[in-house]
């Protein structure tokens, strides 16, 4: 997966830095991945969750969330993850971050 928006995620790694290791676990996972479904994404993340457009992700044993935009991969293109959010649990529960997806 093509991964746009690193630098949200060097924000999020020095803002939460008990988060960081698993950030960039993820992300190396993730620019590896060819993911054209939700079934394919829970193949690595089972937590996943897909709302509209968006892919969430559970992190640090349901900590925080990680919020991306997913356009899957198909036989055209590997496909896109745009980072629109890294957040507290209790920052993803006020229902902020769905007017990006």
């Amino acid at each position: 997966m093509h991964v746009i928006a690193k630098p949200a995620l060097v924000a999020a790694a020095k803002r939460y830095p008990n988060a960081a290791s698993w950030i960039w676990n993820w992300y190396a996972v993730a620019t590896k991945a060819s993911w054209t479904s939700l079934v394919d994404v829970r193949a690595s993340y089972p937590t996943t969750d897909q709302f509209k457009c968006c892919l969430i992700f559970d992190a640090c044993g349901n900590d925080y969330r990680l919020i991306t935009r997913v356009t899957y991969a198909d036989k055209y293109q590997r496909g896109t993850l745009l980072i629109k959010a890294f957040v507290t649990h209790a920052d993803y529960d006020k229902d902020g971050w769905k007017g990006d997806c």
